[in-house]
């Protein structure tokens, strides 16, 4: 059984930490992070969408 299936039929979550917008796309919600604070939100992205807003992060320092 896919490991998203197994997390939503037991109510479980999980936290992935990725710069990879691909892997990024599999997430049903990506959460950015700018200095240790939230920067902004995705709901179901696909990768282009998670490479727009890491495009847009590139000149932010960490």
């Amino acid at each position: 059984m896919p490991l998203g299936k197994l997390a939503a039929r037991e109510g479980w979550t999980g936290v992935f930490v990725t710069h990879d917008p691909v892997a990024s796309s599999y997430a049903y919600r990506v959460v950015s992070l700018v200095g240790g604070r939230v920067s902004g939100k995705l709901c179901a992205p696909f990768a282009a969408e998670v490479v727009a807003r890491l495009t847009g992060m590139a000149g932010v320092p960490c």
